[in-house]
């Protein structure tokens, strides 16, 4: 067993584990429930529809996502003197990513406008939401300090706004395309608190002095792109399912099937609780201690099969 301030059963670490499940029981779960009375009021047809542009959304989020999310928080873990060049080498990575993403979405946009404007009209707010993801850049500087609590409430504060948004819509009888701005407000929200925890917290580095590197981004680059492979066909198992059946059988039914599957993904969040919070300790870990890193990821392999098994039955 590792000392206790690096083992998996560490205060720290079991504190920011705590505060990231509870975060994800409320935004997984609260969200299921927010998701399932607007399913109820929008019925299946108009659902479908928002549940196929979510699908989307998160497909080409991938562009801005580009496999530096982990490695951003390796090197700052690993590199602390170097924090503002990391942060701003990653940060106008991640927007560019994010402005060609936004482009893709919009050009598909347009393109469906010719034979689906109800459609074409729901994608636009997600144009512009992809663009307010760079907010990611924040916590992955949370994540490389193990600060969850943050992270937590920032993004409870985030889904609350957002959840607010649509049941003030489902109350107020609002249409489909009100209803297509939730994830608009949800990122517009999170960028702004994570930018106001950020700017007015002691001893990180001032946005002011965030720098690009060209050296670090090529540095990055190359174990990057298999990271970026991994996170786009992650993602297209988990989505492809509802762009095809969008494709093949029509909204109505994607709409039913989309509950389903939420209800199938909440799941995830506690494994992706686990890793969070010990990913920085793992790294630290494996400069130290080449035995000790091992023994203390076969144990998480150990937990999370355990964990797997557990829900199966």
């Amino acid at each position: 067993m590792s000392t206790s301030n690096e083992g998996l059963l560490s205060k720290k670490i079991a504190s920011n584990t705590l505060w990231i499940i509870a975060q994800k029981f409320i935004t997984l779960g609260g969200g299921f429930l927010v998701a399932s009375a607007t399913a109820r009021y929008l019925g299946p047809e108009n659902f479908g529809i928002l549940a196929y542009a979510l699908s989307l959304f998160s497909l080409i989020a991938v562009t801005g996502h580009l496999g530096l999310g982990n490695l951003a928080i390796r090197e700052l873990v690993r590199d602390r003197d170097g924090a503002s060049e990391i942060l701003g080498t990653i940060a106008i990575t991640k927007f560019c990513g994010l402005a060609i993403g936004a482009l893709i979405m919009l050009i598909f946009s347009l393109y469906t406008l010719q034979y689906d404007k109800t459609l074409s009209l729901v994608l636009l707010p997600f144009v512009f939401a992809l663009l307010f993801r760079i907010s990611d850049i924040f916590d992955f500087w949370y994540q490389s300090i193990t600060l969850a609590k943050t992270i937590a409430i920032c993004n409870v504060i985030a889904f609350m706004a957002a959840a607010i948004y649509s049941l003030y819509g489902i109350y107020f009888g609002k249409d489909l395309i009100w209803f297509s701005f939730n994830v608009l407000i949800l990122n517009i929200t999170l960028f702004f608190i994570f930018f106001y925890s950020y700017y007015f917290r002691p001893n990180v580095p001032p946005v002011s002095l965030w720098r690009f590197d060209f050296p670090r981004l090529k540095s990055l680059g190359r174990p990057a792109i298999l990271v970026l492979l991994g996170t786009f066909f992650s993602l297209l198992s988990l989505k492809v399912d509802q762009l095809m059946l969008h494709s093949m059988v029509g909204p109505k039914e994607l709409g039913i099937y989309s509950i389903a599957a939420q209800l199938s993904e909440v799941w995830i969040f506690i494994p992706t609780a686990m890793i969070i919070s010990i990913f920085p300790t793992l790294i630290s870990m494996r400069s130290s201690s080449l035995d000790s890193y091992k023994n203390e990821l076969q144990k998480i392999f150990s937990a999370m099969s355990a964990m797997a098994y557990i829900l199966i039955f």
